[in-house]
């Protein structure tokens, strides 16, 4: 069973947070995948993003990731990482499943990290299935 951790979140595998969404590699912000190796190259040579539009750019969005890839991810942020894990309906899907956090998710993923504190939001039985389920959690 997961663990308790006084945020609410429950720890749960990477790899199975990333199975219902990985935010380097599909188009989370609307400017296209920002992906690992744009990420390493913002690390590497940082960017200076100087545009008039409201809408972050693909560079804006991978500098924000090295941030806390550079800074770490503190597991007691009072903002948890928020995940909807839906409801049994096709109708009641999410359109993404990460409400709150994916510049963390994917940061923590660039670090090799191997569990995540998440809040799950959605149905209930959904959300214990897949945190009892035998390989979600520590």
């Amino acid at each position: 069973m997961s663990t308790y951790d006084p945020t609410g979140a429950s720890w749960v595998r990477l790899d199975r947070l990333l199975a219902l969404g990985d935010p380097l590699t599909q188009d989370v912000w609307g400017c296209g995948p920002v992906g690992r190796g744009t990420v390493l190259t913002e690390l590497d040579r940082p960017s200076t993003c100087e545009h008039d539009d409201p809408v972050p750019c693909r560079a804006c969005e991978a500098r924000r990731i090295a941030w806390f890839v550079r800074h770490g991810v503190d597991p007691r942020d009072p903002h948890p990482i928020a995940v909807d894990i839906g409801v049994p309906s096709p109708s009641s899907s999410p359109p993404w499943p990460v409400l709150d956090g994916n510049h963390r998710v994917a940061a923590l993923t660039v670090l090799g990290a191997q569990l995540v504190p998440v809040v799950l939001y959605g149905d209930i039985d959904a959300a214990i299935a897949w945190l009892t389920s035998e390989d979600s959690f520590i």
